[in-house]
């Protein structure tokens, strides 16, 4: 593995997760990438949802381990191609659409950061967007020719698979759009697409790269790459949040009990020791009251066999 990225730049890197050898051989080949000082940009594939849950939790963690590898990750989840698919579709090519989607997105990235443009976006731009310990990247592409281009290009990344009929854009911090057209693209044309793009992703921040390729002749490439939040990370840090707002309440509930005055005992001191002359003087007092206590009534005070506890 070091052989092979000695002297690269940048490394793609496509692993299908949730089995053992993309799961578990992933982030030691990002590693080692790395290493070796070539930018990493990982595509994790998601299983079906129909391989099960132990399937699920393993493509979980090594996503998770991919993040923390690589530059860049960008997520495919296979259940999306469900969309694109009908009831005579077969295995082999419910696959081959994953592939083909994947290898579009790829594509459309190297042209990005391997021709220069007329709007430059470099590998900088790209992992500016996508770093981040909760951010989770999802990539789109679309392409259209002749006179109502525009509107086709539009339209596909509405109803993409990986795009979630748009959900991914309009839940996305951050937006990367790469244009490639003939020397025909006109202004207008870019001008229409990025409004509509806006107004989809409007609490994003976008970034745009455009650029001139005669070979493309009336065709209008877009590559989409929209990072977002995970949900159930942002779920975390929320409760996180709501454990931090309370801890000095908590804090309070369980350190102050611990150094609370004790409450007063029920034992009471003994009495003071008194000189022969108080005593005689305090028995007398004692004697007064009660006589007029009993001059004005009859009652008598009896005392409880109370015990001391």
């Amino acid at each position: 593995i070091r052989g092979l990225c000695d002297g690269a730049d940048i490394l793609f890197l496509v692993a299908g997760l949730g089995g053992g050898t993309g799961t578990g051989a992933g982030p030691v080949v990002a590693r080692t990438a790395r290493e070796q000082g070539a930018m990493v940009l990982a595509v994790g594939i998601l299983p079906f949802e129909c391989e099960g849950q132990r399937r699920q939790r393993q493509a979980q963690i090594g996503m998770h381990e991919l993040k923390k590898a690589a530059d860049v990750v960008i997520c495919v989840p296979n259940q999306n191609v469900f969309k694109l698919i009908d009831a005579s579709t077969s295995l082999v090519e419910a696959f081959a659409l994953t592939n083909d989607l994947v290898a579009q997105g790829l594509r459309g990235i190297w042209r990005l950061l391997s021709k220069p443009g007329l709007l430059n976006a470099d590998f900088a731009d790209l992992c500016a967007l996508t770093q981040g310990k909760h951010a989770e990247s999802v990539l789109a592409t679309a392409e259209a020719c002749g006179d109502n281009r525009v509107h086709e290009v539009l339209e596909q990344i509405r109803s993409h698979p990986l795009l979630e009929s748009g959900q991914a854009l309009s839940d996305a911090a951050g937006v990367l759009v790469s244009l490639v057209g003939g020397p025909g693209m006109a202004m207008t044309e870019v001008n229409r697409l990025m409004d509509q793009i806006n107004r989809q992703a409007e609490n994003a921040h976008l970034v745009l790269a455009a650029s001139v390729d005669e070979e493309m002749g009336d065709r209008l490439h877009v590559t989409l790459i929209a990072s977002r939040k995970v949900a159930e990370e942002s779920r975390l840090d929320e409760r996180a949040r709501e454990v931090s707002a309370i801890a000095p309440e908590l804090q309070s509930q369980l350190v102050e009990p611990l150094f609370s005055p004790r409450s007063a005992s029920r034992f009471l001191p003994p009495p003071p020791e008194l000189t022969p002359e108080q005593t005689e003087q305090l028995w007398t007092q004692q004697q007064g009251h009660g006589r007029q206590r009993r001059s004005k009534s009859n009652m008598r005070q009896g005392q409880l066999p109370l015990e001391i506890m």
